[in-house]
């Protein structure tokens, strides 16, 4: 399709005619403005819309809007966004009294494109041509420094190249990115780790000064690239984590301040720390050992053992071996062993044996056997407890 074919699609579609009606009725004057734009111009889907309202009360408009699609709206400090079926739509006031002063405030020249009801485009749109990412004003950094790490992050998710005028200035504002709040930070991350890998982003990102100021510490841009290379087949939060995790590596001392730093979920900061530590304990195991470890990491072996690999270069045939032995463990087997029959087993054997960890790590190796065919049934796993259970009363 041409540009001008998906132009007039986009100006025909339900939301937009349904904007366009509430405009018309209220006398407002409303431009889509930013990343819309610029992905209508490079003829890419985009679910994300984002509209300015000049001459009517932008909050009173998006009430109207959310009320005509039957969706609720949640305001914010400048905008009120309308949550959708595959994205949103954001309502915000002005940047300045004029939609000139408006799009000379946004952060990158091939964002600050405006394009009015009727699919007449206002600005420049020679760098989106041209693939190059450069700030749009030259305090772009120093109002936001977030704007810098989101350059890189588009230069990598477009393909674009970074202008000499970007690396300039983000290198006199990169220090203002340690008092970036972490929210911000964990949402430009979280996309960040979601694009198509860029050993050349990855690179300029450390050479920036990004990561040191963020941290504390420059990573392995390398081990991170190779790392997020072959992260496709993941989900979205199993990327985030390997992208920690790559981050970090050899620089685990650090790993509590950054994921404090970040604000990330507990559920993340575990797998974090998991791919950290497991990765290093399958490197050094011993054929029982990695048994243990394949049955703690359960579903999430498979992308530990690609982190591994990638991160301690695991010959082929290693890797091989692994999976061999993870495809044989059937955890159904381990429930003829449980905590009741362990206890009833100490009643008879050790009653006087005061409980502790041993009780949880006999019931564990007894359950690791059973799910890797070393014993079978309910009367072997039964000797097997009793006998370790009068193990641990002679010791």
């Amino acid at each position: 399709m041409t540009k001008q074919s998906i132009i007039s699609n986009f100006l025909h579609s339900g939301i937009f005619l349904i904007i366009k009606e509430i405009a018309a009725v209220s006398g407002a004057e409303v431009f889509l403005v930013g990343g819309a734009v610029r992905d209508l111009i490079r003829c890419v889907p985009f679910n994300d819309l984002d509209f300015v309202v000049f001459k009517t009360d932008y909050i009173l408009f998006a009430k109207q809007i959310a009320k005509k699609l039957k969706r609720p709206f949640v305001p914010f400090k400048d905008n009120v966004r309308i949550p959708c079926k595959n994205g949103y739509i954001d309502i915000s006031a002005p940047r300045g009294v004029s939609l000139e002063e408006d799009l000379s405030r946004r952060d990158f020249t091939v964002n600050n494109l405006a394009m009015d009801l009727n699919g007449n485009i206002t600005g420049d749109p020679a760098d989106i041509n041209n693939k190059v990412i450069r700030p749009a004003y030259g305090n772009a950094f120093y109002d936001d420094p977030l704007r810098i790490l989101r350059g890189f992050r588009h230069a990598a998710s477009f393909n674009y190249t970074l202008s000499d005028e970007f690396f300039a200035l983000a290198v006199s504002a990169v220090s203002g990115l340690s008092n970036t709040a972490g929210e911000r930070l964990l949402d430009e991350l979280k996309k960040l780790s979601a694009v198509k890998a860029n050993i050349q982003i990855y690179t300029a990102l450390c050479e920036s000064e990004i990561w040191i100021n963020l941290f504390g510490f420059n990573p392995n841009d390398f081990l991170l690239y190779k790392v997020m290379e072959g992260s496709a087949p993941y989900g979205k939060d199993e990327k985030f984590a390997l992208f920690l995790a790559a981050l970090l590596t050899e620089n685990e001392g650090r790993t509590a301040p950054l994921l404090k730093r970040l604000c990330v979920s507990n559920n993340t900061a575990d797998f974090v720390k998991m791919l950290l530590k497991q990765s290093a304990a399958i490197y050094s195991a011993t054929s029982e050992e990695i048994k243990k470890i394949i049955w703690r990491a359960g579903d999430n072996f498979g992308i530990l053992l690609y982190y591994t690999a990638i991160r301690y270069s695991l010959p082929e045939e290693r890797i091989s071996v692994y999976n061999s032995v993870a495809a044989i463990l059937n955890r159904k087997y381990a429930e003829t062993a449980d905590g009741n029959i362990l206890l009833r087993l100490i009643g008879e054997c050790a009653p006087d044996m005061p409980h502790g960890r041993w009780i949880a790590d006999i019931l564990e190796e007894t359950k690791i056997k059973l799910a890797f065919g070393e014993l079978n049934g309910r009367e072997e796993a039964e000797e097997y407890m009793s006998l370790k259970i009068k193990m641990s009363k002679g010791k």
